[in-house]
């Protein structure tokens, strides 16, 4: 087969495959993808040495990750002409939509969108947040991360939808810790070392903390509210943990401090 012609979802999977193993290699071949079920993005991604051109593509969790990764690798693919619908792609298939970020659209990504650390660094976490959409469910089981991947969190918080297993520390700032607990459920917080500002991010989202998620040393002094004292002493993971500076306090912040105890 010579000459240049177009494969679009009109073609049947066989019939792909039958043109495209017999076409030449000085053929043009443009392929409108839009539309194809998997079996003919299958025999495409078969034949892409033959594909000059692949426009409208749309990748989903019935292509495996060789696939996937070999689509969004080929020359025939534009950059940011590549749509995603995560629902049910494993972290495997997500790490290979990573791998040709390049090739996905801005706000390409949509679904339902599953994110860990299970297999999938601090660099695909980041990148496939930011070319989700806002109109994606994007749910993080956030167990094991670290410092630098909440902070990924952080900056695409308004991608996300919910957080389970979060573990704040005072290496996180304000702004972190009051944004990743807005999204949270029973999160947990290592209260030592944090400063009045951090503790009034943790206070401010307390209802996302797990019972008694409140650990090691909470550490209050005058700075921080009435309001504030009794929802982290409340909290706190057991008796005698909370370190309480009282000068400066006033009679009802030492009032608040008294109901805990």
């Amino acid at each position: 087969v010579t000459g240049t012609f177009t494969v679009a979802s009109d073609v049947a999977s066989a019939q792909i495959n039958a043109v495209l193993a017999q076409t030449a290699a000085g053929a043009t071949v443009a392929v409108n993808a839009a539309g194809m079920d998997a079996a003919q993005k299958g025999v495409v991604e078969d034949n892409i040495t033959k594909v000059d051109t692949l426009n409208g593509l749309t990748l989903a969790s019935d292509e495996d990750a060789t696939e996937i990764a070999a689509l969004l690798s080929s020359a025939a693919v534009g950059n940011t002409s590549v749509s995603v619908v995560a629902t049910d792609m494993t972290e495997t298939q997500l790490a290979a939509v990573h791998g040709g970020a390049v090739k996905i659209a801005a706000n390409g990504i949509t679904g339902d969108l599953a994110i860990s650390t299970v297999a999938l660094t601090e660099v695909e976490i980041n990148g496939l947040l930011g070319k989700a959409s806002t109109t994606a469910t994007v749910t993080v089981d956030a167990v094991g991360m670290s410092s630098d991947e909440l902070q990924d969190l952080h900056d695409n918080i308004t991608k996300i939808d919910s957080i389970t297993n979060a573990t704040v520390t005072t290496n996180e700032e304000a702004a972190e810790i009051g944004s990743i607990l807005s999204e949270a459920t029973d999160a947990t917080v290592t209260a030592t070392g944090m400063t009045a500002a951090k503790l009034t991010a943790v206070a401010g989202n307390i209802g996302n903390v797990a019972a008694g998620g409140l650990g090691t040393t909470l550490t209050l002094t005058s700075a921080q509210s009435v309001d504030e004292i009794s929802a982290l002493m409340g909290t706190a993971t057991t008796d005698n943990n909370v370190a309480v500076v009282a000068t400066g306090m006033s009679a009802l912040q030492l009032n608040a401090v008294a109901a805990e105890i």
